[in-house]
C-alpha cells in the first residue's frame, strides 16, 4: 500500500505469509504476530482494496520496531526494523527461508 505496487497476487501473498509465519518457530511470538497482522488487514478490507485498485492515495509508511531504549518516557526506536526482511535478515534479498533455520545451530525440519 505504501508503493502502491500492489495487485490481488499481493492478498494471495499475504495469506500464505500468514499460514507459514509459525513454521519452525519455536515460541508463540510469530503466530502471535501474525494474528496481530491478519486482524489489522481484515479490519480494513475495504482500504486494502481501495489501495490495490489505486482509488486512493498510496500509504504513508510506518515502521513498527522495538522499543531499544526509553529515558524519561521518550522511546528510541531500532530504526534497522526498516531494511528488515521476512526471513529476519538484513541482506538485499529474502532467502526464503524460515528464521528458525537461519539463527540456530540445529537445523529445523517441517513436513507439511
Amino acid at each position: 500500500m505504501c508503493s502502491a505496487s500492489g495487485d490481488e497476487r499481493t492478498l494471495v501473498e499475504l495469506e500464505q505469509r500468514f499460514a507459514t509465519v509459525g513454521d519452525g518457530a519455536r515460541c508463540g511470538l510469530a503466530l502471535q504476530q501474525s494474528r496481530c497482522v491478519r486482524s489489522l488487514v481484515t479490519l480494513a478490507t475495504g482500504t486494502v482494496e481501495r489501495h490495490l485498485a489505486r482509488s486512493i492515495e498510496p500509504a504513508a509508511p510506518l515502521l513498527i520496531a522495538p522499543i531499544v531504549d526509553l529515558v524519561d518516557g521518550n522511546a528510541t526506536i531500532d530504526t534497522t526494523y526498516a531494511h528488515k526482511q521476512p526471513d529476519w535478515s538484513y541482506g538485499a534479498v529474502d532467502s526464503g527461508t524460515p528464521p528458525a533455520e537461519l539463527y540456530t545451530d540445529t537445523p529445523v525440519r517441517i513436513t507439511v
